[in-house]
């Protein structure tokens, strides 16, 4: 008898069925509950190819079969969301991976706190901002080029001791020639794919400064009258300003060491004709940001009467585990203006904006030779305005504003744009921390 026994033990160790004889349409027809599962359709293993049996649950079993439990989980960069009622699953694929703890996708802090808006973004769908647009950020009202309204949400987000940021949100965007207005610098906000497929414009034109420029403050160009001539330093941001005057007696605006989102700094100044400073824009996206079209956010050139300086170019900040530009990325200064004609704005592009060249007779001076600034780059300094009478005789005119400012953070903080891609300004890596 005892050797009875063992065989039979060892039989259902290593021999034991896997299934039951009884016919089954669901797995309410199962009443064995060492076989739970009706394979009405023979596709599992423990079944052995018949069809309408009771077997084993499978360790693969659909959730609209066997039930899931409530929640979600994240493995290998694939979330798995069990629904509430455990009876269903979906699957996403998270850009970022997995975050921690692995319930979720994986995400990133933006700057300047706008990612407040991320929870209601998806809810809002696609947007397409189409070319001719036109956006105010101090009202938040978007205009396309007939004058209809294209509907996007936006809040006002404050920053301390710095102007409120308009923030659109979205969940996906494309923006076309677009030009921003207003006072207020502006982001755009978007869980899935931001692209700019036209110029989006936040740069300066002459003296009307892009949104969010700086008005007040040490990136303001100063106006300085030194004997014959007018000294007329440049705006200031990602560097000084262009002067003729050095040390302690500069006139330059200097460069932007705060923390806000802001745009450049006028040049010297707004009761001289200075130009004004580029705005500032912030585009974020959990996915991917791309630029096959361009993003100027250029200074100013200064204008024609009397003549005044550059301003410098603004702020670019761009937040995504992908950014793809192939376009143009630019925040070049403007340039110094004499002769009586505008001085030429920023380009979008990595050559300066070129001060303006003349003679003017002074009249007991003689002839002098003017020569306006020319504004700053991302590998080249703002030059200074100089006035010449003589060999032995110069000083200052009106000087170039300096470049912006170009913030990049993706994954791995080492962005690298493609050769013959334009990113002109001076540029600042980071690295996105996933949580």
């Amino acid at each position: 008898m005892r050797t009875i026994r063992v065989a039979f033990f060892v039989g259902l160790l290593f021999g034991g069925c896997t299934k039951s004889v009884n016919r089954c349409e669901s797995n309410d027809d199962c009443s064995d509950v060492a076989y739970p599962f009706c394979d009405a359709l023979g596709v599992y293993p423990a079944s052995g190819g018949e069809k309408g049996v009771c077997t084993v649950r499978p360790p693969d079993c659909p959730a609209e079969q066997c039930g899931c439990t409530p929640g979600s989980t994240c493995v290998a960069g694939v979330l798995t969301t069990c629904a509430a009622d455990g009876m269903s699953t979906t699957s996403t694929m998270c850009g970022l991976g997995c975050g921690s703890p692995s319930d979720h996708c994986g995400t990133f802090v933006p700057s300047f706190e706008v990612g407040g808006v991320l929870p209601m973004a998806d809810a809002v769908g696609g947007v397409s901002i189409t070319a001719g647009s036109t956006i105010t950020t101090d009202t938040g009202v978007i205009l396309d080029k007939g004058g209809n309204a294209i509907p996007m949400p936006s809040k006002l987000v404050p920053q301390l001791n710095g102007p409120d940021i308009r923030v659109f949100y979205a969940k996906s965007l494309s923006i076309d020639d677009v030009q921003v207005l207003g006072t207020k610098p502006v982001s755009f906000v978007t869980t899935g794919p931001l692209l700019v497929r036209g110029v989006l414009d936040v740069g300066a034109h002459v003296t009307s400064a892009g949104p969010g420029a700086l008005e007040t403050g040490e990136s303001i160009g100063i106006y300085r009258q030194a004997g014959s001539f007018n000294n007329k330093g440049g705006g200031g941001n990602g560097t000084d300003g262009g002067s003729y005057l050095t040390g302690a007696s500069s006139v330059a605006g200097k460069a932007y060491t705060g923390s806000l989102l802001v745009g450049g700094g006028r040049g010297g100044d707004a009761a001289t004709g200075g130009g004004g400073g580029g705005g500032a824009v912030q585009l974020v996206s959990l996915d991917s940001v791309s630029i096959p079209g361009a993003i100027r956010a250029s200074g100013g050139g200064g204008n024609s009467s009397p003549g005044g300086a550059g301003g410098a170019g603004g702020t670019i900040v761009i937040e995504a585990p992908n950014i793809g530009i192939s376009g143009a990325v630019a925040a070049n200064g403007g340039a110094g203006s004499e002769c009586g004609m505008n001085a030429p704005d920023g380009p979008v592009g990595a050559s300066p904006a070129v001060g303006l060249v003349c003679d003017v007779n002074t009249g007991t001076n003689g002839i002098a030779h003017i020569h306006g600034g020319d504004g700053g780059t991302g590998s080249l300094l703002p030059t200074p305005g100089a006035g010449i009478i003589s060999p032995t005789f110069s000083a200052g005119t009106a000087s170039g504003g300096a470049a912006g400012r170009i913030i990049l953070r993706d994954t791995d903080g080492m962005y690298m744009a493609p050769v013959n891609v334009v990113v002109s300004g001076i540029i600042t890596l980071g690295m996105l921390q996933i949580q």
